[in-house]
């Protein structure tokens, strides 16, 4: 079985179509499993907030970003945070 574990940096890649996010999506084709957590969404959310804030995409593009997000992560194991202990 093939998992893939995605983290911030590759989820942002591959909603913004930044080069390397090429890679990441023939990652996920392939993978049997995707696994992230909470903070990687919560962050790639914030990524999106601030592509807004600093005028690079418009809310239009947000929601259709947020929309890929939503559907994509509906496949994907998401590991919550907890405390250390």
């Amino acid at each position: 079985m093939k998992a893939l574990y995605l983290e911030s940096s590759a989820v942002v890649a591959w909603l913004f179509g930044e080069t390397s996010g090429s890679k990441v999506v023939k990652a996920m084709d392939e993978a049997e499993i995707v696994v992230t957590s909470r903070l990687t969404i919560v962050e790639a959310e914030r990524a999106i907030h601030r592509a807004i804030g600093q005028r690079l995409i418009k809310d239009a593009s947000a929601h259709k970003l947020r929309g890929l997000l939503a559907r994509e992560r509906s496949k994907w194991i998401t590991m919550g945070l907890t405390e250390a202990s």
